[in-house]
C-alpha cells in the first residue's frame, strides 16, 4: 500500500520499464506517474483495442451536436465516394525549434499523388480533398493550386474546441495525410479517423529538433504510411520504412 513515483522525460519514445514497473506495483494504493506525452502507440497497442481508446475519447453528444451544426455544410461532403483529408499546422510551428510546419512545397505534390493514389489503390472514383488546420489563409491558398479533385476547407472556428475536429475525422475521413507529422493533435486525429489509410510526412523536425526524444519506430504505427519529396522531381512518393 505503497506511493510510486515514475518519470519520463521523451515526449516520444516507448519505454517498456515503465509498464513493466507501474505492474509490478498492483497492490498499491496510489501511483503517481509524473510522464510527458508518452506520445506512442506501444503503450496501449497491445492491451487496448483500438474501439476501447474510441471510446475513451469520445466527445460529449451535447459537443458533437454543435459541431455537426456548425463545422460544415453536411450538403457539401455528399456525392463523394472518398474523402481525403489533409491535416496541416502552421502557426505555433513556425516559429517552434523542433516541429516542422505544412509546407507547400511537400504538401501540393502529396495531395496530387494521394489524389491519384486513391483511385489506382482504394477504388476512388469521385474523391474529396478536405483542408483541416490552424490557417485557413493558407489552406485556401493551397486549395486554389489544387487541380482535377474538388477540395473543401473546414475552416478553424474558436468557437468549438479544437478536438471538434477530431469528431468530424471519426464519421467522414476515409484517409489522412500528415503534413506535419510530429503534431500529437494531428496525430491522435489519424488515429481516430474513420477510415485507417494513414500517410504522413516523413520529415517530421526541423535539424537536431527532436533530438533522440522522438523515435520514428515508436511514434508512427507500423501500418501508417511515411511519404517523402524528392526535391530533384518536385515530386512526392512512399518511402519505405528502414525500422
Amino acid at each position: 500500500m505503497t506511493s510510486h513515483r515514475f518519470v519520463n522525460l521523451d515526449c516520444c519514445r516507448f519505454h517498456p520499464q515503465i509498464m513493466d514497473e507501474m505492474g509490478r506495483e498492483g497492490d498499491a494504493e496510489r501511483i503517481s506517474a509524473h510522464l510527458f506525452h508518452l506520445q506512442s502507440f506501444k503503450y496501449f497497442s497491445s492491451s487496448l483495442p483500438r474501439d476501447e481508446v474510441l471510446s475513451l475519447l469520445e466527445l460529449p453528444h451535447k459537443l458533437k451536436h454543435k459541431a455537426a451544426r456548425h463545422m460544415v455544410d453536411r450538403e457539401k461532403l455528399a456525392g463523394y465516394d472518398h474523402r481525403l483529408c489533409i491535416h496541416t499546422r502552421r502557426h505555433d510551428f513556425i516559429s517552434s525549434a523542433q516541429h516542422a510546419a505544412s509546407n507547400e512545397l511537400f504538401t501540393l505534390p502529396a495531395i496530387e499523388f494521394l489524389s491519384q493514389h486513391v483511385r489506382d489503390h482504394l477504388n476512388a472514383s469521385s474523391p474529396l480533398i478536405i483542408m483541416i488546420g490552424d490557417d485557413n489563409q493558407w489552406q485556401t491558398d493551397i486549395m486554389n493550386s489544387i487541380f482535377g479533385t474538388p477540395s473543401l476547407l473546414l475552416p478553424f472556428n474558436d468557437t468549438l474546441p479544437a478536438v471538434a475536429s477530431w469528431h468530424f475525422a471519426r464519421a467522414y475521413c476515409d484517409s489522412i495525410l500528415l503534413t506535419a507529422s510530429s503534431s500529437t493533435f494531428g496525430w491522435w486525429l489519424a488515429y481516430q479517423a474513420k477510415g485507417q489509410h494513414i500517410f504522413y510526412n516523413n520529415v517530421y523536425s526541423k535539424p537536431g529538433g527532436f533530438g533522440r526524444s522522438l523515435n520514428p519506430d515508436d511514434y508512427f504505427p507500423h501500418d501508417w504510411t511515411a511519404l517523402e519529396f524528392d526535391p530533384s522531381t518536385s515530386r512526392v512518393g512512399i518511402r519505405e520504412r528502414f525500422f
